[in-house]
């Protein structure tokens, strides 16, 4: 099953290749020549019979060997089915053809992206630009990839460069929201999935984008208008459910949260982040075996996720694990030095078993660290600090 991330991209290629926007004569009964079978293919795909589609793209390239158009079809229409490796076959086949159209290397480059192979991605993509610099779907396509290489500002000079070529297509301002707010520019990214919205009100990814926007923005009420419509518009994804069940942890809805945490694991049982997510929110639900249950999936996942060693390391400790849970508390902090809850909690831990060195350190690095403890919370702690001293 191809995953949430890996749908939005198959959806961004086919708005951006063009190939919803041709024209849609009615399929002829009976096509006389390739281009026929081509133009009803396009037809049938659209109806949602791909099966049908494909047969006639068979049909034309039997017909016509040497059609370019047919395999770049073909391969759309395998892209849109999911099936990347015959969609690729197919793109090489429509270049060795015409090695000259810059759309096909855009395509091809995106189904490498989606494959994961980064390099010949960006070398199709390029190539594509330098055959056609005004081939804005390429330069959507390579800022697709450099978003999802974290190249944040290479993205958004390509998705701009993608507008000003045509300043109707929704994908380009989707993507360069995301890589506004990836560097915390969250107005900028809002103001760009206001735009993709208006570009294309139906664009699932753009409500989605804009949620996460403004969860950014501390505003998790509006995220979830935003969020529920991208459910509405696109098929089950496990990042929506995610971003959404985050919202309805910041509004304290936690029975809520996971709920939606559990359909994102549904959706996809590898999603590390969900069993992290879910974890915290059980332990904020006075479950400390789920949390710990949760956590632990978590980590056979992902075992650099330091949040899960977090609230595993907290839930093991209030269940009087406390050896295990410093351990946790300890690992969370290998990973993430500047931690500050994590020397918190490892503080008390260590107050409780009467190492109290142990314990004024962790708190003077939780002082250090901490951004979000006010002047009267600080002066608490530092009398806490002086009562250990008094006890050591």
């Amino acid at each position: 099953m191809i995953s949430g991330i890996l749908s939005l991209v198959l959806v961004l290629v086919l708005l951006t290749s063009g190939f919803w926007k041709r024209s849609k004569p009615k399929p002829s009964p009976t096509p006389t020549d390739a281009a026929g079978y081509v133009a009803r293919a396009e037809v049938l795909f659209n109806a949602g019979r791909g099966s049908d589609a494909l047969e006639d793209l068979d049909a034309a390239i039997e017909l016509d060997p040497h059609s370019a158009v047919a395999y770049e079809t073909r391969g759309l229409i395998h892209l849109g089915l999911g099936r990347l490796r015959s969609a690729l076959a197919d793109f090489d086949q429509a270049i060795r053809l015409d090695p000259d159209c810059a759309r096909t290397y855009s395509n091809r480059g995106a189904t490498h992206g989606v494959l994961g192979d980064h390099e010949k991605a960006m070398a199709d993509l390029n190539r594509a630009i330098d055959l056609d610099p005004e081939c804005g779907d390429a330069y959507s396509n390579r800022g697709s990839e450099f978003v999802t290489s974290g190249e944040y500002y290479q993205a958004i000079a390509d998705c701009t460069r993608a507008i000003e070529i045509n300043p109707n297509k929704a994908e380009p301002y989707c993507l360069r929201g995301r890589a506004y707010v990836a560097l915390g520019q969250h107005e900028k990214g809002l103001a760009d999935m206001d735009a993709a919205v208006r570009a294309d009100p139906a664009y699932a990814d753009a409500y989605h984008e804009r949620g996460r926007a403004l969860l950014g923005l501390g505003q998790p009420l509006r995220a979830m208008a935003d969020l529920n419509k991208a459910l509405v518009l696109g098929s089950p994804s496990e990042r929506v459910y995610v971003d959404r069940g985050i919202a309805h942890a910041a509004l304290d809805r936690h029975d809520s949260a996971v709920t939606d945490y559990t359909r994102a694991i549904y959706v996809n049982p590898a999603c590390a982040e969900a069993y992290a997510l879910r974890a915290r929110s059980q332990q904020i639900l006075g479950s400390d075996r789920r949390a710990i249950s949760d956590s632990s999936k978590a980590l056979r996942i992902d075992p650099s996720m330091a949040e899960a060693y977090l609230v595993r390391g907290t839930a093991r400790a209030t269940t009087g694990q406390l050896d295990e849970g410093l351990a946790d508390l300890t690992e969370c902090i290998r990973l993430e030095p500047e931690h500050a809850a994590a020397y918190y909690v490892r503080a008390g831990v260590c107050s409780w078993q009467g190492r109290f060195e142990e314990a004024i350190a962790d708190m003077e690095s939780f002082l250090r660290w901490s951004r979000s403890v006010d002047e009267e919370g600080r002066k608490h702690l530092r009398q806490l600090i002086e009562e250990w001293r008094d006890r050591t």
